[in-house]
Protein backbone atom coordinates (compact mmCIF):
# COMPACT_ATOMS: atom_id res chain seq x y z
CA UNK A 1 0.00 0.00 0.00
CA UNK A 2 3.18 2.39 0.53
CA UNK A 3 4.37 1.86 -2.74
CA UNK A 4 1.37 2.38 -4.33
CA UNK A 5 0.54 6.07 -2.53
CA UNK A 6 4.15 6.96 -2.98
CA UNK A 7 3.50 6.12 -6.84
CA UNK A 8 0.48 8.39 -6.92
CA UNK A 9 1.99 11.33 -4.80
CA UNK A 10 4.92 11.64 -6.94
CA UNK A 11 2.54 13.15 -9.45
CA UNK A 12 -0.66 14.52 -6.90
CA UNK A 13 1.02 16.90 -4.55
CA UNK A 14 -2.89 16.47 -2.66
CA UNK A 15 -1.83 12.70 -1.86
CA UNK A 16 0.13 12.18 1.06
CA UNK A 17 1.64 8.86 2.81
CA UNK A 18 1.08 9.28 6.80
CA UNK A 19 2.82 6.50 8.78
CA UNK A 20 2.94 5.85 12.51
CA UNK A 21 5.64 4.84 14.60
CA UNK A 22 3.30 2.97 16.65
CA UNK A 23 -0.29 1.87 16.69
CA UNK A 24 -2.48 4.42 17.47
CA UNK A 25 -5.34 2.53 17.29
CA UNK A 26 -8.35 3.65 14.93
CA UNK A 27 -8.83 6.78 16.84
CA UNK A 28 -5.16 8.27 16.71
CA UNK A 29 -4.46 7.67 13.28
CA UNK A 30 -8.21 8.75 12.15
CA UNK A 31 -7.47 11.98 14.13
CA UNK A 32 -3.47 12.30 12.88
CA UNK A 33 -4.99 12.15 9.10
CA UNK A 34 -7.89 14.67 9.62
CA UNK A 35 -4.85 16.60 11.70
CA UNK A 36 -3.15 16.69 7.89
CA UNK A 37 -5.53 16.91 5.89
CA UNK A 38 -6.33 20.96 4.66
CA UNK A 39 -9.70 20.71 2.82
CA UNK A 40 -12.90 21.70 4.28
CA UNK A 41 -14.60 17.88 3.84
CA UNK A 42 -12.46 14.32 4.40
CA UNK A 43 -13.56 10.68 4.77
CA UNK A 44 -11.67 7.97 5.46
CA UNK A 45 -11.28 5.01 3.87
CA UNK A 46 -9.78 1.63 5.96
CA UNK A 47 -7.23 -0.49 4.19
CA UNK A 48 -9.66 -3.30 3.07
CA UNK A 49 -12.67 -1.54 1.91
CA UNK A 50 -13.63 -0.68 -1.62
CA UNK A 51 -15.30 3.03 -2.65
CA UNK A 52 -17.44 3.20 -5.74
CA UNK A 53 -15.83 5.83 -8.10
CA UNK A 54 -18.74 8.00 -7.59
CA UNK A 55 -18.51 7.81 -3.58
CA UNK A 56 -16.97 11.11 -2.55
CA UNK A 57 -19.14 13.05 -5.16
CA UNK A 58 -21.95 11.34 -4.41
CA UNK A 59 -21.69 11.92 -0.35
CA UNK A 60 -20.38 15.57 -0.57
CA UNK A 61 -23.59 16.02 -2.84
CA UNK A 62 -25.72 15.13 -0.76
CA UNK A 63 -24.23 17.04 2.09
CA UNK A 64 -24.00 19.96 0.50
CA UNK A 65 -27.60 19.85 -1.01
CA UNK A 66 -29.09 19.21 2.56
CA UNK A 67 -27.04 22.17 4.53
CA UNK A 68 -25.59 18.95 6.62
CA UNK A 69 -22.32 18.23 8.54
CA UNK A 70 -22.23 14.78 8.07
CA UNK A 71 -23.10 12.23 5.32
CA UNK A 72 -23.37 8.66 5.62
CA UNK A 73 -23.70 6.03 2.46
CA UNK A 74 -24.86 2.51 2.32
CA UNK A 75 -22.31 -0.12 1.91
CA UNK A 76 -22.49 -3.66 0.66
CA UNK A 77 -20.64 -6.07 2.93
CA UNK A 78 -18.11 -8.25 0.67
CA UNK A 79 -15.84 -11.51 1.50
CA UNK A 80 -12.29 -11.83 0.43
CA UNK A 81 -13.62 -12.44 -3.15
CA UNK A 82 -15.46 -8.89 -3.37
CA UNK A 83 -18.80 -11.02 -3.34
CA UNK A 84 -21.63 -9.70 -2.00
CA UNK A 85 -22.22 -10.98 1.44
CA UNK A 86 -25.32 -8.31 2.01
CA UNK A 87 -26.58 -4.50 1.30
CA UNK A 88 -26.52 -2.79 4.38
CA UNK A 89 -29.23 0.14 3.77
CA UNK A 90 -30.13 1.16 7.04
CA UNK A 91 -31.63 4.56 7.61
CA UNK A 92 -31.11 6.76 11.18
CA UNK A 93 -34.34 8.59 11.46
CA UNK A 94 -34.42 11.96 11.39
CA UNK A 95 -34.48 14.51 12.94
CA UNK A 96 -33.61 12.00 16.10
CA UNK A 97 -30.57 11.02 14.45
CA UNK A 98 -28.78 10.61 18.39
CA UNK A 99 -31.50 8.52 19.69
CA UNK A 100 -32.37 6.25 16.96
CA UNK A 101 -28.46 5.57 16.92
CA UNK A 102 -28.64 4.58 21.12
CA UNK A 103 -31.74 2.54 19.72
CA UNK A 104 -30.69 0.53 16.76
CA UNK A 105 -26.88 0.64 17.19
CA UNK A 106 -23.93 0.93 14.62
CA UNK A 107 -26.13 1.36 11.69
CA UNK A 108 -23.34 3.21 9.97
CA UNK A 109 -21.37 -0.03 10.50
CA UNK A 110 -17.75 1.67 9.08
CA UNK A 111 -15.58 4.40 9.02
CA UNK A 112 -15.63 4.34 5.16
CA UNK A 113 -18.95 5.09 4.78
CA UNK A 114 -18.91 8.69 6.31
CA UNK A 115 -17.91 12.11 4.76
CA UNK A 116 -17.98 15.53 7.38
CA UNK A 117 -17.07 18.90 7.69
CA UNK A 118 -13.85 19.80 9.18
CA UNK A 119 -15.89 21.73 11.56
CA UNK A 120 -18.28 18.97 12.73
CA UNK A 121 -15.03 16.72 13.26
CA UNK A 122 -13.64 19.33 15.24
CA UNK A 123 -17.22 20.35 17.13
CA UNK A 124 -16.77 16.77 18.63
CA UNK A 125 -13.13 16.25 19.29
CA UNK A 126 -12.48 13.85 16.67
CA UNK A 127 -12.25 9.89 17.74
CA UNK A 128 -11.75 9.40 21.46
CA UNK A 129 -8.04 7.73 21.42
CA UNK A 130 -9.10 6.58 25.01
CA UNK A 131 -10.90 3.33 24.24
CA UNK A 132 -7.81 1.60 22.45
CA UNK A 133 -5.84 3.17 25.22
CA UNK A 134 -7.78 1.45 27.65
CA UNK A 135 -7.67 -2.27 25.80
CA UNK A 136 -11.62 -1.58 24.57
CA UNK A 137 -10.98 -1.10 20.83
CA UNK A 138 -13.87 -1.79 17.66
CA UNK A 139 -16.02 1.11 19.51
CA UNK A 140 -14.51 4.35 18.20
CA UNK A 141 -16.49 4.58 15.10
CA UNK A 142 -20.22 4.12 17.21
CA UNK A 143 -19.44 6.13 19.85
CA UNK A 144 -17.70 9.12 17.18
CA UNK A 145 -21.27 8.73 15.25
CA UNK A 146 -22.71 8.85 18.54
CA UNK A 147 -20.98 12.23 19.65
CA UNK A 148 -21.54 13.51 15.89
CA UNK A 149 -25.63 12.47 16.09
CA UNK A 150 -25.75 15.00 19.18
CA UNK A 151 -24.27 17.74 17.17
CA UNK A 152 -24.18 18.13 14.00
CA UNK A 153 -26.71 17.52 10.93
CA UNK A 154 -26.84 14.11 10.05
CA UNK A 155 -28.13 13.05 6.22
CA UNK A 156 -28.18 9.62 4.38
CA UNK A 157 -26.86 9.16 0.86
CA UNK A 158 -29.30 6.58 -0.66
CA UNK A 159 -26.71 4.71 -2.68
CA UNK A 160 -24.72 1.32 -1.81
CA UNK A 161 -21.01 3.32 -2.70
CA UNK A 162 -18.59 1.13 -0.01
CA UNK A 163 -17.76 -2.05 -0.11
CA UNK A 164 -17.16 -3.09 3.65
CA UNK A 165 -15.14 -5.96 3.63
CA UNK A 166 -15.82 -8.73 6.24
CA UNK A 167 -13.35 -11.60 6.61
CA UNK A 168 -13.28 -15.18 8.27
CA UNK A 169 -10.34 -13.94 10.52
Amino acid sequence: TGDIVRFHSASDPRIRLLRNETCLGVGGARNRGAAAASGGYFCFLDADDLLAPRAIEARLQTLQSAHADFCYAWCAQIDEDERILKYCTDELEPPNFFEDLVRRGNILRNGSCTLMTMEAFAAVGGYSEKLFQAGAQGCEDYKFYLDIAQRAKVVCCRETLIGYRVTAT
